[in-house]
């Protein structure tokens, strides 16, 4: 029922043109509109559900009417007439190769995407998010008694009472803290402990990554293994995880990486003053609002974007327009 109600609001609110009274507003303060987006594919997950194909041409069908699409590197241009946006993708999953370049391509817009290059090296088989994600929806499904345990604390998975997606967060928010190996070998004691196997997803080679290069979208470090970098306690493993996947991208591609996504949008002023060194000129956050913000601590920008998820068209045009970030009386949108 709340989903249905929800739903229905947006829809009104859609049929109001309330994003276009949000979308002056901020073309007025000349804002730049950063969105972050994950995969684009028909398949279902309960915890990361990718945007459907359908609903993703639909986006880009307004951002084009609407919007000025630019690239990162275009941010310190001189704006025209409409508003400005930037596309940014995280992970490198082949269906950005097999659904979204082909839009790109069609609607003659760029975008920014930011790999973990152990992944496309084939060093390493699985995001550990991914791993995370098999487990909870393997949760929903089969409904285990057993609670989790995570360094001593029970977390119940199942029952009357127990809201699978505030389990999901929490445990995750634990993760967080963990150093990467801590993290990967908890995971991987859960995977074994409910006898589960994953496929994982497919990713991109270099081949589909520097035909996309070709086409438009500017490569970024996801990192080299997708660890949370403001869990990582050694300095040698910090400057693997920036330097030598930037390193790795430019190798096979042959030009200058000069953008950082930390995984997670997990960030601080230790990790953007490191990432300065390593030369990078902009660091992309995800945050409640989108926009350009100069660093005070070191020469980089750090950009902050708005994460998309899959929902209706009304309601994922009105997140780009950042109503679902702004007006706190919705509650959790």
């Amino acid at each position: 029922m709340r989903n249905f109600l929800k739903s229905a609001v947006f829809k009104t609110l859609y049929f109001a043109n309330v994003q276009g009274v949000l979308r002056k507003k901020k073309s007025r303060e000349g804002r730049i509109t950063l969105l972050c987006l994950h995969r684009v594919s028909k398949d279902f997950d309960y915890f990361f559900d990718p945007i459907k194909p359908d609903n993703f041409e639909a986006l880009i069908k307004y951002v084009v009417k609407y919007y000025d699409v630019i690239s990162l590197a275009a941010i310190g241009q001189k704006a025209g007439k409409k508003p400005r946006l930037v596309l940014s993708f995280d992970d490198g999953y082949y269906d950005f190769y097999s659904n979204v370049l082909p839009v790109l391509k069609r609607y003659s817009i760029p975008a920014n995407h930011n790999i973990v290059t152990d992944i496309v090296n084939g060093e390493q088989k699985l995001i550990w998010t991914e791993k995370l994600n098999f487990l909870f929806n393997h949760f929903v499904l089969q409904k285990p008694e057993n609670p989790l345990q995570l360094n001593g604390e029970l977390f119940p998975i199942n029952g009357a009472k127990i809201n699978i997606n505030n389990v999901y967060i929490n445990v995750l928010r634990k993760l967080f803290a963990l150093e990467h190996q801590n993290r990967e070998a908890i995971l991987n004691s859960w995977l074994a402990l409910y006898k589960l196997t994953i496929t994982p997803q497919k990713m991109m080679g270099w081949s589909e990554i520097r035909e996309c290069a070709e086409n438009g979208v500017e490569f970024g470090s996801h990192t080299r293994r997708h660890t949370v970098l403001t869990s990582v306690k050694n300095k040698e493993e910090l400057h693997e995880e920036l330097t030598e996947s930037k390193n790795v991208i430019e190798k096979y591609l042959n030009r200058q990486v000069v953008t950082l996504a930390p995984p997670n949008g997990l960030c601080n002023d230790y990790i953007i003053q490191e990432a300065e060194k390593a030369g990078y000129k902009y660091i992309l956050g995800i945050g409640e609002c989108s926009g350009v913000q100069e660093s005070n601590i070191a020469d980089i920008t750090f950009l902050s974007r708005l994460n998309l998820i899959s929902e209706s068209n009304a309601a994922m045009i009105l997140r780009v327009e950042e109503l679902q970030s702004n007006i706190k009386r919705y509650g959790r949108l």
